[in-house]
């Protein structure tokens, strides 16, 4: 995640064909994760705290892949799509995954920041 999805050593760039490597890669890291075994508790707790990590690292790529604009420069920029682009991203980007199939789905939601105001 760090190399190919955003992280320090590329100092927070992204573009596309990092992400498709990233996710490739990611694949292969689940595939592997089917063959974790646990000798005791402390162990399965190990193995369970990889798969999660895998599971959270699956839905950052999928947030990362939909944003198609550079909303926080220095924080994450997509070198591919380099401008801020409210007309399209001024949103909330949520998530969910299907329990049949495992894929996750990203959708957005309107931003209005007077509502998010009066909640306080």
């Amino acid at each position: 995640m760090d190399e190919y999805a955003g992280g320090i050593h590329t100092f927070y760039e992204i573009h596309q064909r990092r992400l498709d490597i990233a996710r490739r890669l990611l694949g292969e890291l689940k595939g592997d994760a089917a063959h974790l075994v646990a000798r005791d508790f402390h162990e399965l707790n190990l193995c369970r705290e990889v798969l999660e990590r895998i599971d959270v690292a699956e839905v950052v790529l999928a947030h990362l892949e939909a944003r198609k604009e550079t909303r926080w420069p220095a924080y994450q920029t997509r070198i591919d799509y380099p401008e801020r682009d409210d007309t399209h991203w001024l949103c909330f980007l949520n998530s969910v995954r299907d329990s049949g199939s495992g894929e996750i789905r990203v959708f957005t939601r309107p931003y209005h920041p007077s509502t998010l105001a009066k909640g306080l």
